[in-house]
């Protein structure tokens, strides 16, 4: 299997919230089912820009100045 897999049973719910809200941002909702090397360029890196939105999500929280311009939902609980 991928190295990089995990089984999809065992995230909080929390973390769900904030992946789909991180594709929803990035509009890539639509690519979740399909596996990273399938997609175009222009749809990796979108992907890879949602991605990046859930990783940043503890430095985003923190970064006072950017609260008003960050969608609450990367900012709740972080």
């Amino acid at each position: 299997g991928d190295r990089h897999e995990h089984d999809i049973h065992d995230t909080d719910p929390a973390d769900d919230e904030v992946v789909a809200a991180a594709l929803e941002t990035a509009d890539v909702t639509h690519l979740a089912p399909r596996r990273f090397p399938t997609l175009s360029g222009g749809e990796k890196a979108r992907t890879s820009f949602a991605r990046t939105l859930v990783e940043a999500r503890p430095y985003l929280a923190s970064m006072f100045p950017l609260r008003d311009r960050v969608p609450a939902r990367f900012l709740a609980d972080a």
